[in-house]
């Protein structure tokens, strides 16, 4: 094992999760997430995403936080209505497992992350972070939470839109793809304001990378 290596813990914590109606759909749409972030982003991870400790907490180490918000959004979509709320920190990891399971991982992370997530769930936002740099924490979470919170409040069709929109760019394609008409596509974009979120999604990435590149 691996010792004493500085790297971004992620938590997260499943929003009112006694109140999931159907846990069996729940856990599948949550492990194909899972799945669909460790082919993607597989060089993003020290240790890739997975279940951990309960069935309504999920883990993973990071090299760094650059694709920390497409990460995201891939586990929000993927469990719509249900909500996730998420934790960052920067801190040691004391030890590291060949094996890549973050759960026999530990670490002065782990605990601040778990405690972090605490005082999260108190201020009633979904996401906070302690990288060591309280400007760059500070600039960070509040880009986050406020996409977050704006995305919290599509419906499950919207949300579903909104992703096959990015993926196609075409209206025509969308509409066939979920069965509905193009009209109903092209209102829905409107109303969620399809083309903001883009630009502020594309302006948080950029922001990303040159705050942590620069």
């Amino acid at each position: 094992m691996e010792q004493n290596k500085e790297a971004f813990v992620l938590l997260a914590d499943v929003v009112n999760s006694r109140r999931i109606s159907n846990r069996t759909a729940f856990d599948k749409k949550l492990q194909a997430a899972i799945t669909e972030v460790g082919k993607t982003y597989q060089n993003a991870f020290v240790l890739p995403l997975q279940v951990w400790k309960g069935l309504d907490e999920v883990a993973a180490v990071l090299h760094s936080p650059t694709e920390l918000y497409t990460v995201i959004s891939v586990i929000q979509a993927a469990v719509v209505p249900e909500k996730f709320r998420f934790v960052l920190v920067k801190g040691e990891i004391d030890v590291v497992p060949q094996n890549k399971d973050v759960r026999s991982a530990d670490g002065a992370a782990f605990h601040q992350a778990a405690e972090g997530m605490q005082t999260l769930k108190k201020e009633g936002l979904p996401f906070s972070c302690n990288t060591g740099s309280a400007m760059w924490d500070k600039a960070y979470s509040t880009q986050l939470n406020l996409l977050l919170l704006l995305k919290g409040a599509w419906t499950e069709r919207q949300y579903s839109i909104y992703e096959a929109y990015k993926k196609s760019g075409r209206q025509e394609e969308v509409a066939a793809a979920l069965q509905v008409t193009q009209q109903t596509v092209s209102k829905t974009l409107q109303a969620i304001k399809a083309a903001q979120v883009q630009k502020l999604e594309a302006a948080l990435q950029s922001w990303t990378k040159e705050s942590l590149n620069g």
